[in-house]
Protein backbone atom coordinates (compact mmCIF):
# COMPACT_ATOMS: atom_id res chain seq x y z
CA UNK A 1 0.00 0.00 0.00
CA UNK A 2 2.50 2.53 0.64
CA UNK A 3 4.10 2.26 -3.14
CA UNK A 4 0.35 2.91 -4.12
CA UNK A 5 0.53 5.82 -2.27
CA UNK A 6 3.77 6.79 -3.48
CA UNK A 7 3.07 6.61 -6.54
CA UNK A 8 0.35 8.62 -5.99
CA UNK A 9 2.30 11.23 -4.61
CA UNK A 10 4.55 11.33 -7.71
CA UNK A 11 1.88 11.51 -10.04
CA UNK A 12 0.66 14.52 -8.58
CA UNK A 13 3.38 15.97 -8.16
CA UNK A 14 4.55 15.70 -12.24
CA UNK A 15 0.69 17.17 -12.80
CA UNK A 16 2.32 20.53 -10.98
CA UNK A 17 4.74 20.90 -14.29
CA UNK A 18 2.61 20.19 -17.26
CA UNK A 19 1.74 23.69 -18.52
CA UNK A 20 5.12 24.64 -18.71
CA UNK A 21 6.36 21.70 -20.95
CA UNK A 22 4.50 23.38 -24.29
CA UNK A 23 5.35 27.01 -24.42
CA UNK A 24 2.03 28.79 -25.23
CA UNK A 25 0.08 25.78 -25.56
CA UNK A 26 -3.64 27.59 -24.96
CA UNK A 27 -2.44 29.95 -27.81
CA UNK A 28 -3.22 32.74 -25.97
CA UNK A 29 0.18 35.34 -27.07
CA UNK A 30 0.15 36.54 -30.42
CA UNK A 31 2.96 37.77 -32.22
CA UNK A 32 2.53 40.41 -35.89
CA UNK A 33 5.58 40.02 -37.72
CA UNK A 34 5.95 42.36 -40.73
CA UNK A 35 6.69 40.47 -43.72
CA UNK A 36 7.36 43.47 -46.28
CA UNK A 37 6.19 47.08 -46.78
CA UNK A 38 4.85 47.89 -49.89
CA UNK A 39 4.75 51.81 -51.17
CA UNK A 40 1.85 53.43 -52.21
CA UNK A 41 0.59 52.69 -56.31
CA UNK A 42 2.82 49.94 -56.46
CA UNK A 43 2.82 46.42 -56.36
CA UNK A 44 5.50 43.39 -56.35
CA UNK A 45 5.78 40.49 -58.21
CA UNK A 46 3.59 37.06 -57.15
CA UNK A 47 7.00 35.27 -56.94
CA UNK A 48 9.15 38.58 -56.51
CA UNK A 49 9.67 38.97 -52.35
CA UNK A 50 13.24 38.16 -51.13
CA UNK A 51 11.20 36.96 -48.40
CA UNK A 52 10.06 33.11 -50.09
CA UNK A 53 14.15 33.04 -50.76
CA UNK A 54 16.36 35.06 -47.97
CA UNK A 55 13.89 35.55 -45.02
CA UNK A 56 13.16 39.51 -45.99
CA UNK A 57 11.84 41.48 -48.94
CA UNK A 58 13.93 42.67 -51.35
CA UNK A 59 11.41 45.54 -51.51
CA UNK A 60 12.14 48.04 -48.64
CA UNK A 61 11.95 51.73 -47.75
CA UNK A 62 15.20 53.89 -47.54
CA UNK A 63 15.94 57.06 -46.72
CA UNK A 64 15.93 58.81 -50.39
CA UNK A 65 17.08 62.09 -51.39
CA UNK A 66 14.06 63.87 -50.01
CA UNK A 67 12.19 61.91 -47.83
CA UNK A 68 11.74 57.87 -48.00
CA UNK A 69 12.64 56.39 -51.35
CA UNK A 70 12.68 52.67 -52.59
CA UNK A 71 15.81 49.82 -52.69
CA UNK A 72 15.41 46.84 -55.19
CA UNK A 73 17.87 44.10 -53.92
CA UNK A 74 18.73 41.03 -56.00
CA UNK A 75 18.43 38.01 -53.78
CA UNK A 76 20.30 34.42 -54.02
CA UNK A 77 18.92 31.38 -52.96
CA UNK A 78 20.92 28.39 -54.09
CA UNK A 79 21.23 28.30 -57.47
CA UNK A 80 18.11 30.34 -58.00
CA UNK A 81 18.21 34.69 -57.99
CA UNK A 82 15.42 36.80 -57.88
CA UNK A 83 15.52 40.72 -58.52
CA UNK A 84 13.38 42.92 -56.65
CA UNK A 85 10.96 44.89 -58.69
CA UNK A 86 7.83 46.92 -58.32
CA UNK A 87 5.27 47.59 -61.09
CA UNK A 88 1.89 49.08 -61.71
CA UNK A 89 -0.41 46.95 -63.31
CA UNK A 90 -2.61 43.77 -62.19
CA UNK A 91 -1.59 41.79 -59.56
CA UNK A 92 0.27 38.74 -60.58
CA UNK A 93 2.43 41.34 -63.10
CA UNK A 94 0.19 41.59 -65.71
CA UNK A 95 1.08 44.69 -68.16
CA UNK A 96 -1.43 44.51 -70.64
CA UNK A 97 -4.43 45.55 -69.63
CA UNK A 98 -3.57 46.87 -66.32
CA UNK A 99 -1.70 50.11 -65.19
CA UNK A 100 -2.97 53.55 -63.54
CA UNK A 101 -5.41 55.76 -65.11
CA UNK A 102 -3.03 58.10 -67.07
CA UNK A 103 -3.99 60.57 -69.47
CA UNK A 104 -0.78 62.95 -70.02
CA UNK A 105 1.61 63.39 -72.59
CA UNK A 106 5.29 64.00 -70.78
CA UNK A 107 8.56 64.88 -72.76
CA UNK A 108 10.83 63.53 -70.13
CA UNK A 109 11.01 61.25 -67.03
CA UNK A 110 12.76 62.46 -63.77
CA UNK A 111 14.18 60.89 -60.84
CA UNK A 112 16.71 60.55 -57.67
CA UNK A 113 18.50 57.20 -57.78
CA UNK A 114 21.41 55.27 -57.09
CA UNK A 115 22.53 52.00 -57.78
CA UNK A 116 24.86 49.09 -58.10
CA UNK A 117 24.73 47.07 -61.01
CA UNK A 118 26.43 43.93 -60.90
CA UNK A 119 29.05 43.50 -64.02
CA UNK A 120 26.84 41.40 -66.39
CA UNK A 121 23.35 42.49 -65.67
CA UNK A 122 21.03 45.13 -65.88
CA UNK A 123 18.25 46.71 -64.28
CA UNK A 124 15.52 48.84 -65.52
CA UNK A 125 13.37 51.17 -65.60
CA UNK A 126 10.03 50.61 -68.49
CA UNK A 127 7.55 52.88 -69.00
CA UNK A 128 3.98 51.30 -71.02
CA UNK A 129 1.68 53.52 -72.41
CA UNK A 130 -1.69 52.23 -73.31
CA UNK A 131 -4.84 53.77 -74.98
CA UNK A 132 -7.65 51.39 -75.12
CA UNK A 133 -5.62 48.55 -74.10
CA UNK A 134 -3.07 49.15 -77.00
CA UNK A 135 0.65 49.89 -76.42
CA UNK A 136 1.10 53.38 -77.77
CA UNK A 137 4.42 54.08 -76.18
CA UNK A 138 6.92 52.30 -74.48
CA UNK A 139 10.45 53.47 -73.10
CA UNK A 140 12.71 51.54 -71.85
CA UNK A 141 15.54 52.78 -69.42
CA UNK A 142 18.61 50.14 -68.61
CA UNK A 143 20.42 51.00 -66.04
CA UNK A 144 24.35 49.37 -65.83
CA UNK A 145 26.91 49.75 -63.47
CA UNK A 146 27.27 51.82 -60.04
CA UNK A 147 26.29 55.56 -59.45
CA UNK A 148 28.56 55.29 -56.23
CA UNK A 149 26.91 56.15 -52.72
CA UNK A 150 25.71 59.83 -53.79
CA UNK A 151 22.22 60.39 -54.99
CA UNK A 152 21.66 61.65 -57.78
CA UNK A 153 19.18 63.21 -60.18
CA UNK A 154 18.53 61.61 -63.30
CA UNK A 155 16.61 62.55 -66.37
CA UNK A 156 15.24 60.65 -69.22
CA UNK A 157 14.11 62.13 -73.07
CA UNK A 158 10.25 60.38 -73.79
CA UNK A 159 9.47 61.00 -77.76
CA UNK A 160 6.36 62.59 -78.75
CA UNK A 161 3.08 61.43 -78.05
CA UNK A 162 0.74 60.73 -81.39
CA UNK A 163 -1.84 58.85 -79.30
CA UNK A 164 -3.03 60.38 -75.91
CA UNK A 165 -2.85 57.51 -73.17
CA UNK A 166 -4.98 56.36 -71.02
CA UNK A 167 -3.42 53.57 -68.28
CA UNK A 168 0.36 53.83 -67.76
CA UNK A 169 2.16 50.59 -66.52
CA UNK A 170 5.63 50.88 -64.93
CA UNK A 171 8.47 48.62 -63.93
CA UNK A 172 11.55 49.10 -61.89
CA UNK A 173 13.96 46.35 -61.07
CA UNK A 174 17.33 45.70 -60.04
CA UNK A 175 18.59 43.41 -62.31
CA UNK A 176 17.34 40.96 -65.29
CA UNK A 177 14.41 38.87 -65.63
CA UNK A 178 16.59 35.95 -67.41
CA UNK A 179 19.23 35.74 -65.53
CA UNK A 180 19.54 38.31 -62.76
CA UNK A 181 22.93 38.38 -60.82
CA UNK A 182 22.86 38.54 -57.13
CA UNK A 183 23.63 41.78 -55.19
CA UNK A 184 22.43 44.02 -57.90
CA UNK A 185 20.42 46.72 -56.33
CA UNK A 186 18.33 49.89 -57.16
CA UNK A 187 17.20 52.52 -54.69
CA UNK A 188 15.31 55.65 -56.51
CA UNK A 189 13.23 58.43 -55.32
CA UNK A 190 10.94 60.93 -56.52
CA UNK A 191 9.32 60.29 -59.85
CA UNK A 192 8.35 63.10 -61.78
CA UNK A 193 7.02 64.05 -65.17
CA UNK A 194 7.95 66.88 -66.82
CA UNK A 195 5.83 68.39 -69.87
CA UNK A 196 2.78 67.58 -67.73
CA UNK A 197 1.05 68.17 -65.55
CA UNK A 198 -0.19 65.26 -64.22
CA UNK A 199 2.16 63.28 -62.15
CA UNK A 200 2.50 59.34 -61.15
CA UNK A 201 0.41 58.96 -57.40
CA UNK A 202 2.66 57.40 -54.71
CA UNK A 203 6.27 58.52 -57.09
CA UNK A 204 7.72 60.04 -53.67
CA UNK A 205 7.70 57.02 -51.78
CA UNK A 206 6.09 58.53 -48.96
CA UNK A 207 2.97 56.42 -48.25
CA UNK A 208 3.72 52.80 -47.43
CA UNK A 209 1.10 49.81 -46.60
CA UNK A 210 2.71 47.27 -44.19
CA UNK A 211 2.00 43.64 -44.91
CA UNK A 212 2.03 41.25 -42.21
CA UNK A 213 1.16 38.45 -40.43
CA UNK A 214 -0.01 36.92 -37.25
CA UNK A 215 1.10 33.52 -35.28
CA UNK A 216 0.74 32.44 -32.37
CA UNK A 217 4.35 32.66 -29.86
CA UNK A 218 6.27 29.52 -30.39
CA UNK A 219 4.33 28.25 -33.11
CA UNK A 220 5.09 28.64 -36.78
CA UNK A 221 2.51 28.63 -40.16
CA UNK A 222 3.19 28.82 -43.74
CA UNK A 223 1.80 31.98 -43.52
CA UNK A 224 4.66 34.59 -43.84
CA UNK A 225 5.04 32.67 -47.57
CA UNK A 226 1.05 32.80 -48.64
CA UNK A 227 0.31 36.06 -47.67
CA UNK A 228 3.85 37.48 -48.94
CA UNK A 229 2.66 35.79 -52.43
CA UNK A 230 -0.81 37.80 -51.74
CA UNK A 231 -2.36 35.13 -50.01
CA UNK A 232 -4.44 34.67 -47.10
CA UNK A 233 -3.62 33.41 -44.11
CA UNK A 234 -4.49 29.65 -42.85
CA UNK A 235 -3.83 30.10 -39.34
CA UNK A 236 -5.77 32.46 -37.62
CA UNK A 237 -6.89 33.55 -33.75
CA UNK A 238 -10.39 33.08 -32.50
CA UNK A 239 -12.01 34.12 -29.27
CA UNK A 240 -14.37 30.50 -29.35
CA UNK A 241 -11.77 29.40 -27.05
CA UNK A 242 -12.13 26.15 -24.64
CA UNK A 243 -10.42 28.16 -22.05
CA UNK A 244 -8.90 31.13 -22.05
CA UNK A 245 -9.52 34.21 -24.43
CA UNK A 246 -8.37 32.72 -27.68
CA UNK A 247 -7.61 29.42 -29.35
CA UNK A 248 -6.00 28.89 -33.06
CA UNK A 249 -8.24 28.21 -36.04
CA UNK A 250 -6.16 26.62 -39.37
CA UNK A 251 -7.97 26.03 -42.43
CA UNK A 252 -7.09 24.42 -45.61
CA UNK A 253 -6.99 27.10 -48.66
CA UNK A 254 -5.80 26.37 -52.23
CA UNK A 255 -2.52 28.36 -51.93
CA UNK A 256 -0.92 30.78 -54.11
CA UNK A 257 1.94 28.15 -55.62
CA UNK A 258 -0.59 25.96 -56.73
CA UNK A 259 -0.84 23.62 -53.47
CA UNK A 260 -2.93 22.66 -50.70
CA UNK A 261 -2.09 22.66 -47.15
CA UNK A 262 -2.51 24.27 -44.14
CA UNK A 263 -1.00 23.60 -40.45
CA UNK A 264 1.03 24.92 -37.30
CA UNK A 265 3.91 23.10 -35.26
CA UNK A 266 6.47 24.48 -32.76
CA UNK A 267 9.41 23.40 -34.84
CA UNK A 268 10.66 25.01 -38.13
CA UNK A 269 9.86 25.27 -41.72
CA UNK A 270 12.10 25.80 -44.68
CA UNK A 271 13.57 23.99 -47.42
CA UNK A 272 14.24 20.88 -45.28
CA UNK A 273 10.41 20.69 -44.51
CA UNK A 274 9.29 20.38 -40.62
CA UNK A 275 11.87 19.68 -38.61
CA UNK A 276 13.46 20.44 -35.06
CA UNK A 277 11.08 21.94 -32.33
CA UNK A 278 11.22 23.12 -29.00
CA UNK A 279 13.07 21.69 -25.71
CA UNK A 280 11.49 19.46 -23.90
CA UNK A 281 11.46 19.41 -20.24
CA UNK A 282 9.19 17.28 -18.75
CA UNK A 283 9.36 14.10 -17.14
CA UNK A 284 12.50 11.14 -19.04
CA UNK A 285 9.15 9.71 -20.37
CA UNK A 286 6.59 11.85 -21.30
CA UNK A 287 2.67 10.55 -21.76
CA UNK A 288 0.81 11.33 -24.45
CA UNK A 289 -0.18 14.75 -25.78
CA UNK A 290 -3.73 15.69 -25.25
CA UNK A 291 -5.93 19.37 -25.90
CA UNK A 292 -9.28 20.40 -27.17
CA UNK A 293 -10.07 20.87 -30.61
CA UNK A 294 -13.29 20.93 -32.75
CA UNK A 295 -12.92 19.84 -36.36
CA UNK A 296 -15.37 20.93 -39.48
CA UNK A 297 -14.11 18.73 -42.75
CA UNK A 298 -15.15 18.54 -46.04
CA UNK A 299 -16.14 16.09 -47.07
CA UNK A 300 -14.03 13.01 -45.75
CA UNK A 301 -11.14 14.53 -44.90
CA UNK A 302 -9.57 13.83 -41.05
CA UNK A 303 -7.34 16.34 -39.82
CA UNK A 304 -3.80 15.30 -38.49
CA UNK A 305 -1.68 15.36 -35.41
CA UNK A 306 2.01 14.77 -35.37
CA UNK A 307 4.63 14.34 -32.39
CA UNK A 308 8.21 13.53 -32.70
CA UNK A 309 10.47 12.99 -29.54
CA UNK A 310 14.39 13.74 -30.44
CA UNK A 311 17.68 13.85 -28.22
CA UNK A 312 21.39 14.55 -29.04
CA UNK A 313 23.16 11.85 -28.66
CA UNK A 314 27.05 12.95 -27.03
CA UNK A 315 28.76 9.65 -27.98
CA UNK A 316 27.65 9.32 -31.85
CA UNK A 317 27.32 12.89 -32.37
CA UNK A 318 23.89 12.78 -33.61
CA UNK A 319 20.31 13.22 -33.33
CA UNK A 320 18.21 10.55 -32.39
CA UNK A 321 14.37 9.68 -33.45
CA UNK A 322 13.40 8.35 -30.29
CA UNK A 323 9.36 7.83 -31.34
CA UNK A 324 7.17 9.27 -33.63
CA UNK A 325 3.79 9.17 -32.63
CA UNK A 326 0.71 10.25 -34.44
CA UNK A 327 -3.54 10.45 -34.80
CA UNK A 328 -6.28 11.12 -36.58
CA UNK A 329 -8.94 13.58 -35.42
CA UNK A 330 -12.73 12.84 -36.09
CA UNK A 331 -15.21 15.49 -37.06
CA UNK A 332 -16.39 17.62 -34.12
CA UNK A 333 -18.93 19.97 -34.17
CA UNK A 334 -18.39 20.96 -30.20
CA UNK A 335 -15.08 21.08 -28.23
CA UNK A 336 -13.73 17.77 -27.59
CA UNK A 337 -10.67 16.14 -25.74
CA UNK A 338 -8.10 13.80 -27.78
CA UNK A 339 -4.83 12.17 -27.27
CA UNK A 340 -2.14 11.06 -29.19
CA UNK A 341 -0.60 8.15 -28.01
CA UNK A 342 3.14 8.52 -26.62
CA UNK A 343 4.90 5.36 -25.58
CA UNK A 344 9.12 5.36 -25.07
CA UNK A 345 8.93 3.13 -22.18
CA UNK A 346 11.28 1.72 -25.00
CA UNK A 347 13.68 3.52 -25.17
CA UNK A 348 17.02 3.83 -23.18
CA UNK A 349 17.48 7.31 -23.75
CA UNK A 350 15.59 10.19 -22.46
CA UNK A 351 14.35 12.66 -25.10
CA UNK A 352 15.65 16.66 -25.01
CA UNK A 353 13.09 18.13 -27.94
CA UNK A 354 9.78 17.48 -28.94
CA UNK A 355 8.21 18.16 -32.18
CA UNK A 356 4.36 18.52 -32.80
CA UNK A 357 2.78 19.02 -35.74
CA UNK A 358 -1.20 19.61 -36.34
CA UNK A 359 -2.42 20.19 -39.95
CA UNK A 360 -6.35 20.48 -41.24
CA UNK A 361 -6.47 17.82 -43.29
CA UNK A 362 -4.79 14.91 -44.00
CA UNK A 363 -1.07 14.73 -45.14
CA UNK A 364 -1.89 11.66 -47.14
CA UNK A 365 -4.43 13.22 -48.86
CA UNK A 366 -2.02 15.59 -49.73
CA UNK A 367 0.72 13.10 -50.97
CA UNK A 368 -1.62 10.80 -53.22
CA UNK A 369 -2.61 14.01 -55.00
CA UNK A 370 -5.83 12.78 -53.58
CA UNK A 371 -9.18 15.29 -53.48
CA UNK A 372 -8.48 17.88 -49.80
CA UNK A 373 -10.93 19.00 -47.98
CA UNK A 374 -10.66 22.78 -49.11
CA UNK A 375 -11.86 24.61 -46.34
CA UNK A 376 -11.49 22.02 -43.43
CA UNK A 377 -11.40 23.87 -40.61
CA UNK A 378 -9.48 22.76 -37.08
CA UNK A 379 -9.73 24.58 -33.69
CA UNK A 380 -7.14 23.61 -31.09
CA UNK A 381 -6.71 24.82 -27.68
CA UNK A 382 -5.15 23.67 -23.84
CA UNK A 383 -2.42 21.41 -25.12
CA UNK A 384 -0.43 19.46 -22.56
CA UNK A 385 1.16 15.93 -21.98
CA UNK A 386 -0.64 14.07 -19.86
CA UNK A 387 1.00 13.12 -17.06
CA UNK A 388 -1.39 10.84 -15.14
CA UNK A 389 -1.94 8.04 -18.06
CA UNK A 390 -0.80 5.71 -15.18
CA UNK A 391 -3.46 5.87 -13.84
CA UNK A 392 -5.60 4.24 -16.82
CA UNK A 393 -3.28 0.88 -15.76
CA UNK A 394 -3.91 0.82 -11.83
CA UNK A 395 -5.90 -2.43 -11.13
CA UNK A 396 -9.58 -0.74 -10.36
CA UNK A 397 -11.32 -3.17 -8.04
CA UNK A 398 -14.22 -1.06 -7.92
CA UNK A 399 -15.52 -0.66 -11.06
CA UNK A 400 -15.37 2.76 -11.10
CA UNK A 401 -17.57 4.73 -13.76
CA UNK A 402 -17.85 8.12 -14.39
CA UNK A 403 -20.49 9.66 -16.38
CA UNK A 404 -21.24 11.52 -18.29
CA UNK A 405 -17.74 12.31 -19.53
CA UNK A 406 -17.44 15.33 -20.79
CA UNK A 407 -19.30 16.48 -18.34
CA UNK A 408 -20.98 19.97 -18.47
CA UNK A 409 -23.26 20.21 -15.45
CA UNK A 410 -23.47 17.23 -13.56
CA UNK A 411 -20.85 14.84 -13.37
CA UNK A 412 -21.82 10.82 -11.47
CA UNK A 413 -19.97 8.73 -10.02
CA UNK A 414 -20.34 4.91 -9.60
CA UNK A 415 -18.25 2.74 -7.36
CA UNK A 416 -18.55 -0.71 -5.57
CA UNK A 417 -17.30 -1.65 -1.85
CA UNK A 418 -17.64 -4.95 -0.03
CA UNK A 419 -18.08 -3.18 3.34
CA UNK A 420 -19.63 -0.30 4.67
CA UNK A 421 -17.42 2.80 5.13
CA UNK A 422 -18.06 6.13 6.69
CA UNK A 423 -14.83 8.12 5.61
CA UNK A 424 -14.68 8.47 1.99
CA UNK A 425 -13.40 11.19 -0.04
CA UNK A 426 -14.38 12.52 -3.17
CA UNK A 427 -11.17 14.67 -4.67
CA UNK A 428 -11.01 16.32 -8.15
CA UNK A 429 -7.14 17.81 -9.21
CA UNK A 430 -6.96 20.18 -11.71
CA UNK A 431 -4.73 19.80 -14.45
CA UNK A 432 -1.72 21.29 -12.66
CA UNK A 433 -2.36 18.97 -9.64
CA UNK A 434 -3.96 21.44 -7.45
CA UNK A 435 -7.13 20.36 -5.08
CA UNK A 436 -10.30 21.96 -6.58
CA UNK A 437 -12.40 20.30 -5.04
CA UNK A 438 -12.94 17.77 -2.07
CA UNK A 439 -15.73 16.22 -0.12
CA UNK A 440 -15.04 14.22 2.88
CA UNK A 441 -16.73 11.99 5.06
CA UNK A 442 -18.66 9.99 2.53
CA UNK A 443 -20.55 6.75 3.35
CA UNK A 444 -20.34 3.54 0.99
CA UNK A 445 -22.60 0.88 1.22
CA UNK A 446 -21.66 -2.93 0.20
CA UNK A 447 -22.59 -3.04 -3.11
CA UNK A 448 -22.83 -0.22 -6.06
CA UNK A 449 -22.72 3.46 -4.87
CA UNK A 450 -23.42 6.56 -6.88
CA UNK A 451 -22.68 10.04 -6.43
CA UNK A 452 -23.10 13.09 -8.05
CA UNK A 453 -21.08 16.23 -8.30
CA UNK A 454 -22.31 19.68 -9.82
CA UNK A 455 -19.15 20.86 -12.05
CA UNK A 456 -21.03 24.11 -13.42
CA UNK A 457 -18.56 26.15 -11.71
CA UNK A 458 -15.47 24.25 -12.51
CA UNK A 459 -13.27 25.77 -16.00
CA UNK A 460 -13.33 23.50 -18.80
CA UNK A 461 -10.20 21.06 -18.82
CA UNK A 462 -9.25 17.86 -18.00
CA UNK A 463 -9.11 17.13 -14.30
CA UNK A 464 -8.46 13.87 -12.09
CA UNK A 465 -11.49 12.55 -10.16
CA UNK A 466 -9.51 10.53 -6.94
CA UNK A 467 -11.59 8.80 -4.43
CA UNK A 468 -10.19 6.89 -1.45
CA UNK A 469 -10.81 6.28 2.38
CA UNK A 470 -8.73 7.65 5.54
CA UNK A 471 -6.48 4.60 5.35
CA UNK A 472 -6.18 4.39 1.53
CA UNK A 473 -7.37 0.53 1.53
CA UNK A 474 -9.47 2.19 -1.56
CA UNK A 475 -8.29 4.13 -4.08
CA UNK A 476 -9.21 4.54 -7.85
CA UNK A 477 -8.56 7.64 -10.15
CA UNK A 478 -10.36 8.40 -13.62
CA UNK A 479 -9.52 11.35 -15.97
CA UNK A 480 -12.41 13.93 -16.54
CA UNK A 481 -13.26 16.06 -19.15
CA UNK A 482 -15.18 19.38 -18.23
CA UNK A 483 -16.52 20.92 -21.19
CA UNK A 484 -18.66 23.99 -21.06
Amino acid sequence: MKKLITLSLAVIGLMLTSSAQIFNSGFESWKTDTIYELPETFLTGTYGLGYIFAGQSNVTKVNGCNGLGIRLESFENGTDTLPGFIYTGKPGFEIDGGGIPYIGMPDSFTLCMRYDIAAGDTGLIALFFQAGGTFTYIALFPITGSSGQNWTNVAFDIDSFFTQPDTLSIIITSGGFDNPLPGSWLEIDNLVFTGTSEQIPGGDFENWTVVSDDDPEGWRSIDPTVVAVNGLPTVTRVEEAFEGSAAVRIETQILPFEDTLALITNGLIDDNGIHGGKPYTGPSKPGNLGGFYKYLPVGNDTAFAYVVFTVFNGFTGQTEVLGTFQKKLVPSAEWDYFEVPVDLSASILNPDTVLIVFAASDPDHIASNATVGIGSVLFLDALAFDLTDGIDNWADTHQLNIFPNPATDILFTEWETDTYTANMTLTLFSPQGQVVYQEKNMAGSPGKNTHSLDVNNFPSGVYILQLSDNDQTFLVREKVVIRK
